[in-house]
């Protein structure tokens, strides 16, 4: 167990909760807990508890991966840089001799942690926002294919402005889909686009 999968404070509201290993960032092995200072191992405890409450991560290598895909680079820098302040910290808070016993408690370190926090949440965000607008995408997509907008006898039958008022009408109408499933036609979002599907069809049968 490192430093980081000892979470008494998460432990304490769950526990059966998965950790998260953010001693791999640092570069902790499992000896490094026993040499740290009780406070320091407690102040990392918490900031670690922090980020599980406002995180779904639960694995070490997804929060790598965002923060490698969605941090850009100035904040790779600001992230670098707050890594290696919390490294020394450590560094510093193992075999506490007595002129040293203060170093655990320093207030300077807590910047650099509230900064890497916000830094990892932001990747986090990112991510989450971009998976879940391709979650909508894959659903809008696979609404299309269901409701099945008639789109070749809308080039054909509907000049260039009804075709973009058309285009419309099959969006509002893929929302009342996603929304109410196979009754959408009865939504008020669907009645543009049942008006167009029966002009077009008029149109059809006319040149017919």
């Amino acid at each position: 167990m490192n430093a980081f999968q000892s979470l008494h404070v998460v432990k304490c509201i769950c526990e059966e909760s998965p950790m998260i290993e953010l001693a791999r960032l640092f570069d902790l092995k499992p000896e490094h807990e026993r040499r740290l200072n009780s406070h320091a191992l407690e102040r990392m405890n918490a900031w670690e508890a922090r980020i599980i409450k406002k995180t779904t991560r639960l694995d070490i290598q997804e929060i790598m991966t965002d923060l490698d895909t969605y941090l850009h680079d100035d904040e790779r820098v600001e992230f670098n840089k707050s890594l290696a302040a919390i490294k020394r910290w450590l560094s510093g808070s193992m075999d506490i001799i007595s002129n040293y016993f203060f170093h655990p408690y320093a207030t300077w370190v807590i910047d650099p942690m509230i900064r890497m926090e916000t830094l990892i949440m932001r990747a986090y965000q990112r991510a989450e926002a971009e998976r879940q607008k391709k979650e909508y995408e894959d659903k809008w997509c696979a609404a299309f294919v269901s409701i099945t907008p008639p789109v070749d006898d809308a080039k054909k039958y509907l000049n260039d402005k009804e075709h973009e008022e058309f285009t419309l009408a099959v969006g509002k109408a893929i929302e009342a889909y996603l929304e109410k499933g196979e009754a959408y036609m009865a939504d008020v979002r669907s009645f543009d686009y049942s008006w167009w599907l029966k002009k077009i069809k008029v149109r059809k049968e006319e040149e017919a």
